[in-house]
């Protein structure tokens, strides 16, 4: 019995060990999931991170777009300047380029003329080498001949006059030997003048190619300097390629971000557009069921005055445009006088000029909910509003149609209701 309890606490004991690390196990792969997320998360959030945009206002919205376009426009000037720079830079190298062009062949003419001269004067040498040798060997037997008749002395002439078989034949042999010795001299003369006309071509030759050799020098100097400056101004020309695509990157850049900005400008406009709307839409309910309770006064009744500013209440939002008279539509000052004083029977006129010249105006302290307002800023009336009490008005003297101050706009000179 007891070697049974033994054996259930101990299966007991294994159950709970696996059940603990069980538990062990599952919050270390919550965390790691929850992590997951929570990089997920952040990720997410990185990736739809907000630009600061959204709390701005359109005229603040506005203020930035101009900021942007003014940037784009120097970035454009800056593009334009350096293309410009471009074009000048490829003036000056093609320049340089023709001045390459012209040196070029007048550089390969003097090296054709110094090859040239180089082959004559290497034929030249060995002419004088031949010529020399010639001098040379005559010298040799010269000298081998003044040395044997100085040996001989006058021996010569005597072994030749008695080698000889008569006088004639000696005289013959005698002449022939001076003959043969004249020839030589002349010979060797002749040699040596050759060798100094070869010498002296060769120093002409030299002094020609050393010319020809020092003019390639020359022009291989300008050459160079034309290909170092080539070289500076292609690697100008590349810097500028290099600038003129950063501007280029940087205006695409920059135009994306105008375009993004005006497209946001143009969305909070709406935005605003939409809520004034929808604050004139309340103002409007609010007012659309205007009840004038006030003592009554002029020619109209007190149900004729809610009508009309009722009228003008329902109209609040909508845009100004000059000669509108549509409800719903569009309005501008004396339309909307028109209209709504249509709405009680009356037939007014659609110009707040002749709309005035038929009321008796009052002081603003006089007036009641109903009646017109008329302006005239430059002395002539210009400008007509519905007065709706307190010293407000509606009128459409811009976009939208508004509640605003009776002195909104300036020259005001009384009010009333026109005769019908």
């Amino acid at each position: 019995m007891r070697r049974k309890t033994l054996s259930f606490l101990l299966l007991i004991s294994c159950v709970l060990l696996m059940c603990a690390a069980v538990l062990t196990m599952r919050p270390f792969a919550a965390w790691a999931d929850e992590g997951e997320e929570t990089t997920a998360e952040e990720t997410a959030g990185d990736s739809s991170a907000s630009d600061g945009t959204e709390d701005l206002s359109s005229e603040e919205l506005q203020a930035q777009l101009d900021a942007a376009n003014e940037q784009l426009s120097q970035l454009n000037e800056q593009l334009a300047a350096t293309g410009e720079e471009l074009n000048g830079l490829q003036v000056e190298i093609d320049g340089t380029q023709a001045d390459i062009d012209e040196l070029t062949p007048r550089i390969e003419e003097l090296e054709t003329k110094v090859k040239s001269l180089e082959k004559q004067i290497s034929k030249l040498e060995k002419e004088i080498e031949e010529t020399q040798q010639k001098i040379d060997d005559n010298q040799e037997w010269i000298s081998e001949d003044t040395s044997e008749t100085y040996k001989n002395g006058a021996n010569a002439d005597l072994q030749m006059l008695f080698s000889s078989d008569s006088f004639e034949e000696y005289e013959k042999r005698k002449y022939y030997a001076d003959k043969v010795e004249s020839q030589r001299a002349d010979t060797i003369q002749e040699t040596k003048e050759l060798q100094d006309d070869l010498k002296a071509k060769r120093a002409k030759l030299d002094a020609q190619n050393e010319e020809l050799t020092k003019q390639k020098s020359e022009l291989d100097e300008q050459k160079a300097v034309l290909d170092a400056k080539q070289a500076e101004q292609k690697q100008l020309q590349n810097d500028l390629t290099a600038r003129q695509a950063d501007y280029q990157r940087q205006s695409e850049e920059q135009q994306a971000y105008v375009e993004s900005l005006d497209q946001k400008v143009q969305e909070k406009l709406e935005e605003e557009r939409q809520a004034r709307l929808e604050a004139a839409r309340q103002a409007a309910l609010a007012g659309a069921n205007y009840i004038y309770t006030g003592a009554a006064g002029g020619e109209l009744t007190n149900d004729e005055r809610s009508i009309i500013v009722s009228a003008a209440y329902e109209q609040l939002g909508l845009p100004y445009e000059w000669g509108g008279c549509e409800p719903g539509v569009a309005f501008d000052c004396s339309g909307l006088a028109l209209w709504c004083y249509q709405q009680v029977g009356y037939s007014l006129p659609h110009y707040s000029g002749a709309q005035a010249a038929m009321t008796d105006l009052k002081p603003l302290e006089e007036l009641l909910p109903g009646d017109l307002c008329f302006y005239a800023p430059g002395g002539t009336v210009s400008h007509v509003a519905i007065y709706i009490g307190d010293g407000k008005v509606i009128e459409a003297a811009d976009t939208p149609l508004d509640v605003h101050d009776y002195d909104y706009v300036s020259g005001f000179i009384g009010g009333g209701v026109p005769s019908a």
